[in-house]
């Protein structure tokens, strides 16, 4: 593919179906969406809007990440099992902050429905009279 020159100051935002393969092939040797735009003349938020008007673009989109993803992934493993040279700890970050969704420390845990506590503070209450019990241990 060769580089589209344009006036910057009036980028094209014409939509082609060509596109669609194009970028998936493009994304399927490592490239991000955002490279394509810049290699077409265009910008990101124009991808971004092509894949709402345009449904074969949408998918053509989703096709494309996860080639590109898979790219890297093939790679990492090259590095990691030796046959490539490269450094793990840069393949690592680069993953996680690439490819959120699958590659990410934190993991989010939701829970439905009523939580009960119980905290023993230590304090009786016999007869509406406080006291509190101490151990010996509680004086070290």
């Amino acid at each position: 593919m060769e580089l589209i020159t344009t006036n910057w100051n009036r980028l094209p935002t014409h939509y082609s179906e060509r596109h669609c393969m194009d970028i998936v092939h493009f994304c399927a040797l490592g490239n991000s969406l955002t490279a394509y735009a810049v290699m077409i003349g265009t910008t990101y938020m124009t991808l971004l809007k092509w894949k709402e008007k345009y449904p074969d673009f949408a998918l053509a989109l989703e096709v494309a990440e996860d080639a590109q993803q898979a790219y890297w992934e093939r790679l990492a493993l090259e590095v990691t099992v030796g046959n490539l040279k490269g450094n793990a700890s840069s393949l690592i970050f680069m993953m996680k902050n690439r490819f959120k969704k699958h590659y990410k420390d934190k993991q989010e845990v939701e829970h439905s429905g009523d939580l009960q506590f119980l905290v023993d503070t230590g304090i009786r209450r016999d007869n509406g009279v406080e006291s509190i019990e101490m151990k010996d241990s509680d004086y070290l």
